[in-house]
């Protein structure tokens, strides 16, 4: 039941736990920048580097609503999931047509017009949402397998980013691209270097020895979620 409860979007759309950052001010404005006129913008990089709290924290200053989604395996990760929680996040933001549809009809999932519906959708409304996808590379075809779900869902992103409607941005985040990135909307997280290592140890009132923090540095490799 807690499970259920944590992720099932009929009772509760997802919401990203937002951190304060550290060395991100830079590209944190160039990916609100790159939202701002629309379309998909690609955020990327190494475990740990911090990907999931930069993008709540484009999320938290942008100026509309925003669709956050997670996908995880076996839970999230299929195109059902996927458009009722679209639908939900539609409705709540006054556009009710694909909601009310799923509602209507729940034994048939996710209607083959979803996109349109969708589409139909955001051009009622009087701002355009934010997208937020991450962990958007577990969609990614395997080397031995490609599960269908997976594809269904891929299918219906690549739909969405195609969208005539440049209002509705995207931002995918994750290890790997899901899908081709355009020019100057491709990101890429690098590591924290000694400035970044120097402010966290400061905010922890740890003491700013230069040696400290080399030896921390070579340690963690820069690594925020080492450092923290």
């Amino acid at each position: 039941h807690v499970l259920i409860d944590d992720h099932r979007p009929s009772l509760r759309l997802e919401s990203p736990l937002t951190r304060e950052l550290v060395g991100r001010d830079d590209i944190l404005a160039d990916c609100l920048a790159a939202l701002s006129s629309g379309g998909v913008v690609s955020l990327i990089g190494a475990s740990g580097l911090g990907k999931t709290s930069l993008a709540a924290a484009v999320s938290k200053r942008w100026p509309g609503g925003v669709f956050w989604h997670t996908f995880r395996p076996g839970i999230t990760d299929n195109v059902q999931h996927l458009v009722f929680a679209l639908a939900l996040f539609l409705h709540q933001q006054g556009a009710s047509d694909l909601w009310h549809y799923l509602i209507a009809k729940p034994q048939e999932g996710a209607p083959a017009n979803a996109m349109g519906m969708i589409r139909h959708s955001l051009e009622t409304l009087p701002a355009a949402p934010l997208f937020c996808f991450d962990e958007a590379d577990l969609l990614l075809p395997s080397e031995l397998d490609d599960e269908p779900e997976h594809a269904q869902v891929r299918a219906l992103l690549e739909d969405f980013s195609e969208s005539p409607r440049r209002g509705a941005p995207l931002l995918f985040v994750g290890q790997r691209l899901l899908l081709p990135p355009e020019h100057g909307r491709l990101f890429t997280l690098e590591r924290l270097g000694h400035a970044e290592v120097q402010t966290l140890l400061a905010r922890a009132e740890i003491g700013g020895d230069p040696e400290v923090i080399e030896r921390v540095l070579q340690h963690t490799r820069g690594n925020p979620l080492l450092l923290q």
